[in-house]
């Protein structure tokens, strides 16, 4: 799993990716995602949010359309091959 999402994302995973729930940035990141999604960043972080914050939030962005790119692509192969 750890090689597939290097190769999707760009990174490799130093342990289970699920251990990173445990990191507060994350947790806030993905509580956050809502807010990205409806264009509501700036009122949901409000005047002056940390840069690790929105960094964060662009990493997390940058993996999602990655691997949403990634599912297309595989569900295309698929189809292809059933003909």
């Amino acid at each position: 799993m750890r090689e597939a999402m290097e190769r999707i994302v760009g990174h490799r995973p130093v342990s289970c990716p699920w251990r990173a729930y445990y990191d507060p940035l994350v947790r806030e990141v993905m509580a956050l995602s809502w807010a990205v999604e409806e264009g509501n960043l700036a009122a949901a972080t409000g005047d002056d949010p940390p840069a690790i914050l929105l960094d964060a939030v662009g990493m997390y962005r940058q993996a999602l359309s990655a691997t949403l790119a990634e599912d297309r692509r595989l569900a295309e192969e698929e189809r292809k091959a059933r003909g």
